[in-house]
């Protein structure tokens, strides 16, 4: 029997996002392959796809110096599924706002308790968030 591919419409894509899994962020580089990385993010419909690291990561100096980025996200289970998004980037500096946001991402994917014990890791922080604005989905439903 052969596996079927079907589109993900928009709303089937935005309820698999807002499911917890790792997404891979990928960002071009001009002298190897793309600089790929495991990575939390959250998402809301019709908006962005946040990611926060630190402002002096190697993912942030080449965001930095492309201005853009891909996610890829997926469900290893059947039927399969995935989400890539490709598109301009922003980064902003955390400062103050540190805690809070790195909270709030680890509490998707850790719990609140744990993700609370995570935060307090940045007593010095230097994080950012990233919000990558989608021009382009692929979104497939493979099975």
């Amino acid at each position: 029997m052969m596996a079927t591919m079907t589109d993900m419409s928009d709303d089937l894509r935005d309820a698999f996002l807002l499911e917890r899994r790792l997404a891979t962020l990928a960002i071009a580089r001009s002298t190897a392959g793309p600089l790929l990385a495991p990575i939390w993010y959250r998402y809301e419909p019709g908006s962005t796809i946040d990611m926060c690291m630190s402002g002096s990561s190697a993912k942030a100096a080449r965001l930095r110096a492309t201005g853009r980025a891909s996610v890829s996200i997926v469900d290893e289970g059947r039927p399969y599924r995935y989400v890539t998004a490709e598109g301009p980037v922003t980064l902003e500096e955390l400062g103050d706002r540190t805690y809070e946001a790195i909270r709030a991402m680890a509490s998707r994917y850790l719990g609140e308790t744990a993700g609370a014990r995570y935060a307090e890791q940045f007593a010095a922080p230097d994080e950012i968030v990233v919000r990558l604005t989608p021009e382009r989905w692929h979104c497939q439903i493979l099975g």
